[in-house]
């Protein structure tokens, strides 16, 4: 965390923002589904909201500036899932979707009254696309889908200290990230007994990325440094999966393994301006440019059993 009197050297919130946030959230959900000719169609609304929170900023720090604030988590989601299923023929079916969702999440804490802060989360995903649904001749059922996403994330984080003198750290849409992804989903099931079936998946991905960053200190002195940052690039990756169901009198059991990787490169510049004081116009300009690059690998495996 970047201490108030310090200068954006320090400041290492670009790499995350810190919380410990204990909740409970309570959910309601309405679905309705039918059929219009050959027609399938479902709607699901949801939404939801946080209660009983406890949330902790603490900065981590051990020395004497070391600080914990405590405070509230506050906010709500809501969405919808719409789904058309078309038959074509009798062994191959067109599914389509579309889905929205958005959440707000308000976390705040202070610490004697002197120091405060507030973060805020808003993200907006939107989902749609479709597919087809073929079963072969031989039983094996498979799918496969081109999907859009519109995913929009966007913090703003606030920190302000009142002594002498008092100074706010102003986080704006930090970051601000706006990603268009397409992603192609193919699937496919096999029944090689009564009971046993063996399933498995191939997901890709691959979108562009903008994200900006935007920072202000300052205190009653007037010092000031602001930072704007402007990057974009691509992300794209894969996710494998498979898996087999097997069924027993009372029991079936279901082992599966999935493995993915990652990828989001941006590219951009920024510039940031230090001035000395209100009484001092002075300005103190620099620009230049950078990159974000970032991976994840996983891989998962586990069994679940279904009554």
């Amino acid at each position: 965390m970047e201490h108030a009197g310090r200068g954006p050297v320090t400041n290492i919130l670009h790499l995350m923002i810190p919380y410990d946030s204990r909740l409970w959230e309570t959910q309601a959900k309405l679905s309705a589904s039918g059929k219009k000719g050959s027609q399938l169609y479902a709607l699901t609304l949801y939404g939801g909201a946080p209660f009983s929170p406890k949330n902790l900023y603490d900065s981590g720090q051990t020395e004497a500036t070391s600080i914990a604030l405590k405070g509230d988590v506050k906010g709500w989601n809501a969405g919808a899932d719409m789904w058309l299923r078309m038959p074509l023929s009798g062994d191959t079916t067109l599914p389509l979707v579309l889905s929205v969702s958005y959440r707000d999440v308000k976390r705040d804490g202070d610490m004697l009254g002197i120091i405060d802060y507030s973060h805020e989360t808003k993200d907006l995903v939107v989902d749609t696309g479709g597919g087809i649904d073929y079963t072969t001749s031989s039983g094996a059922r498979t799918a496969a889908g081109l999907y859009y996403d519109y995913l929009r994330l966007e913090q703003d984080f606030t920190f302000t200290a009142i002594r002498d003198p008092t100074s706010l750290d102003d986080y704006d849409g930090y970051p601000k990230h706006v990603e268009h992804r397409f992603t192609c989903n193919t699937a496919a099931e096999k029944d090689y007994s009564p009971s046993i079936a063996i399933h498995a998946g191939l997901n890709l991905f691959n979108g562009w990325v903008e994200r900006d960053y935007s920072y202000l200190m300052s205190n009653t002195d007037g010092f000031l440094y602001p930072i704007d940052i402007s990057g974009d690039g691509y992300t794209w990756g894969a996710d494998v999966s498979a898996g087999a169901t097997v069924k027993f009198k009372q029991v079936g059991i279901e082992p599966f393994a999935r493995c993915g990787y990652q990828k989001m490169k941006l590219d951009g510049d920024g510039s940031s301006t230090v001035r000395g004081s209100f009484s001092d116009p002075s300005l103190d300009y620099s620009s230049g440019t950078g990159s974000y690059e970032k991976t994840d690998w996983f891989v998962g495996a586990g069994l679940s059993l279904r009554l």
